[in-house]
């Protein structure tokens, strides 16, 4: 079954309705796995990899049926997403961001869980401008309500290891605080740890000053019982929002004073 799966994921020469339409059955199969070992010996069979961006599209229109359980999505989304968005080193094209989107629809909290915040930890390196692009993307289409948890497990770190912070991981973070997403209590404690731990190295980035500019202008209030360390962060600063950073920064002491 997965043998001729394969076959018609990769005929070049179907049009997306009918690959999708002779895929069904064995999609059906495919996404009926649970289990990650057994999702990734189905995936080896069908090299998932180097499927086209089309059949993945087809892949997640199956995926996002809302009889796939969320423990199947998860498993597919670890196994045949993940290493695709790892490996980009072009713009995603449209189609591949439309199969993202489509998983995103229906498994939001699993293609943030599995995906999104696995590829910002980004142990090989710093991402590159293509997953950079997409995660943004990504952060932007994703339900505002769920981000919070994302970025609580994103400060946690793979294995509990937090990850080190680059202009990309700054610009996906200030993203994601634009959103305006219920923090979970002390996330905003380890946000700013992190941030003091690596405002050395970023302190000439633009794009952690924007962090930290939408951190004070975004959760303000979450902020007043944190003043003196978002403070000693933005004094590090060598951007030119540093001044306009710290006044804010001042303005929300005045109102925790009063």
């Amino acid at each position: 079954m997965l043998a001729a799966l394969r076959g018609v994921l990769r005929d070049s020469k179907l049009s997306e309705e009918a690959r999708c339409s002779r895929a069904a059955l064995g999609l059906q199969l495919l996404l009926s796995l649970a289990d990650e070992d057994a999702m990734r010996a189905a995936c080896m069979v069908l090299d998932a990899p180097s499927l086209s961006d089309e059949a993945l599209l087809c892949a997640c229109q199956a995926a996002s049926q809302p009889d796939v359980s969320g423990r199947s999505a998860a498993a597919f989304v670890r196994v045949a997403l993940l290493p695709r968005l790892q490996a980009l080193d072009q713009p995603a094209s449209r189609t591949l961001f439309a199969a993202l989107l489509c998983m995103m629809k229906q498994h939001a909290r699993v293609l943030l869980d599995e995906l999104v915040v696995p590829a910002m930890w980004s142990r090989a390196g710093e991402l590159t401008a293509a997953q950079a692009e997409a995660l943004q993307r990504l952060v932007r289409e994703a339900p505002a309500p769920l981000l919070g948890r994302a970025l609580a497990a994103f400060l946690r770190g793979e294995g509990g290891e937090p990850t080190r912070w680059t202009e990309p991981q700054a610009a996906l973070l200030q993203t994601l605080l634009s959103r305006a997403p219920p923090l979970e209590p002390g996330c905003v404690a380890e946000l700013l740890l992190q941030a003091d731990a690596y405002v050395e190295a970023l302190r000439k980035s633009l794009k952690f000053a924007n962090l930290l500019n939408t951190l004070v202008r975004s959760h303000g209030a979450q902020l007043l019982a944190h003043i003196p360390a978002v403070r000693r962060v933005a004094e590090r600063l060598d951007s030119f929002m540093k001044k306009t950073i710290l006044a804010a920064i001042a303005k929300l002491d005045t109102t925790s004073t009063t």
